[in-house]
């Protein structure tokens, strides 16, 4: 199993894993930040932190149903319960890093823009506990999204949106985010965020994506492309509960977004399908009412 994670590096280095994590040469175990890992025995020393009644209870002072969801899911994967393994047994599929596992790509300048979305999108009070950090990956160098402390209970305490987004850093597979005027994905190359098909963003993923992660393109002025291609009556039909254009802005647009990168990720679903799409305005009209508005999107075109 280590072999997976071998950076090619001369033996005896103290950072052997493509994760980037330091290899203590007295016991030879290795600092995953939460705990150790003992690569000889292919199990961490201690267990993960994360505990899904803790999780369970947070979300269900927002939102019970959505707690008992949570919960039901992660009853139905018992591969999670064992909290020494790593990556569920499926390290040829996945690494864990940090445990936190949102990934901001493209430039210096691009990755800035993309957390003060992010910032935007979770709330002055979720914006206060998010951190970063820079980390050399398969797709370059990207700004890994991470929260303070080792409890999650605090961002998911802000939102609802913060609880889906813990949820996402949180997660053992890998979403990226990106503003981008296009993009490329195995059925397609070059394709515009601003265009007719994505209408402002995108979402890819992780079995259609080129990186074998989850993506998430929008494009600097998505909320004027939406508005346009969906706020208006003419571009076939209404979509609100009031029959009202909606009205659009870049947290609601990256809601949308981060709706379908849950649902593929935690939910296992395509990002093509009906879940995925309820997922999008599930997460897209918490924002709405953050925002005070009455347009809730109902459904899709």
């Amino acid at each position: 199993m280590t072999n997976r994670f071998r950076a090619g590096g001369c033996a005896g280095t103290n950072y052997p894993f493509l994760t980037q994590k330091e290899r203590d040469n007295e016991t030879g175990l290795d600092y995953f930040e939460a705990r150790y890992y003992g690569s000889t025995a292919g199990r961490f020393i201690s267990p993960d932190p994360y505990n899904i009644i803790f999780e369970a209870q947070a979300t269900a002072e927002i939102n019970p149903d959505k707690a008992r969801v949570q919960f039901i899911s992660y009853l139905n994967h018992p591969q999670q319960w064992n909290r020494y393994v790593y990556v569920v047994n499926n390290p040829l599929r996945y690494i864990d890093p940090t445990g936190e596992q949102l990934w901001l790509t493209g430039s210096e300048e691009e990755q800035k823009a993309a957390l003060e979305r992010i910032k935007q999108l979770v709330g002055e009070k979720g914006a206060k506990l998010l951190t970063t950090r820079f980390m050399d990956t398969h797709v370059g160098r990207v700004m890994v999204v991470e929260y303070t402390g080792k409890d999650r209970d605090a961002l998911a305490a802000t939102s609802e949106i913060g609880v889906e987004i813990a949820d996402i850093i949180d997660s053992n597979r890998v979403v990226e985010y990106r503003i981008a005027s296009s993009f490329s994905y195995k059925g397609r190359s070059n394709v515009q965020t601003g265009g007719a098909i994505c209408g402002g963003a995108c979402t890819v993923g992780a079995e259609e994506s080129l990186t074998g992660n989850t993506q998430i393109f929008v494009n600097s002025k998505s909320a004027d492309f939406a508005q346009e291609l969906l706020g208006s009556s003419v571009r076939g039909g209404l979509l609100s509960n009031n029959g009202r254009p909606l009205d659009f802005y870049d947290d609601i647009v990256d809601a949308h977004e981060f709706g379908h990168a849950y649902a593929n990720i935690i939910d296992g679903v395509s990002v093509n399908s009906e879940q995925s799409d309820r997922r999008a305005r599930q997460f897209e009209n918490v924002v709405r009412q953050r925002r005070g508005l009455s347009n809730r999107r109902v459904r899709e075109r």
